[in-house]
């Protein structure tokens, strides 16, 4: 239910931003595979958790564009209101020179 509401939550935060229908729906499907990451809400989630999960995705093998996704989904997720009690810094992303 948790993850119901969060999701409720972040659509309604991208329609207000005006991101794409589809920018949408990938933004959610990476949120849910982190929560199905670690069995838990995304907002209950620390700074080394989500490092951690970047790190698997890295050890992977990802494309850089695919890679580069899952953090601005977590981007969005963490830096709109009410997601965490404090921002996290996510700024490992492949594509910074």
């Amino acid at each position: 239910m948790i993850m119901t509401t969060l999701r409720e939550k972040m659509k309604t935060d991208m329609q207000l931003m005006g991101l794409a229908a589809s920018t949408q729906a990938v933004y959610i499907k990476k949120l849910e595979a982190l929560h199905d990451h670690y069995g838990c809400s995304p907002a209950k989630l620390d700074d080394d958790a989500l490092k951690q999960y970047l790190l698997s995705l890295k050890n992977r093998g990802l494309a850089p564009n695919t890679y580069n996704i899952h953090v601005y989904a977590l981007r969005f997720f963490l830096y709109h209101p009410k997601r965490a009690a404090a921002p996290i810094s996510i700024t490992d992303n492949q594509s910074d020179l």
